[in-house]
């Protein structure tokens, strides 16, 4: 997946932060809620920042981004179920 261009002018909105640890054996799915809200997953390889003003990553290990964003003409695209 191509990720969407989320500079302040384009429109495009955040709308959840989400993102999969794939170190085998973890396999979480953490979502960051709030600004500075920082979740971790359970192995301690991967987690997510930023609530719905950024997005921040720091891993150690396989992850996959499941993030979901409006786009300007009102569709959604991402998202933990894509």
């Amino acid at each position: 997946m191509e990720y969407p261009d989320e500079t302040p002018d384009s429109g495009v909105v955040l709308l959840r932060n989400i993102a999969r640890c794939d170190k085998e054996g973890c396999g979480d799915v953490i979502e960051s809620t709030t600004t500075h809200d920082f979740a971790t997953c359970g192995c301690g390889s991967l987690s997510v920042d930023g609530g719905l003003s950024y997005r921040r990553r720091a891993f150690n290990g396989p992850w996959t981004e499941l993030s979901e964003w409006k786009m300007p003409d009102g569709s959604t695209v991402g998202g933990p179920d894509e």
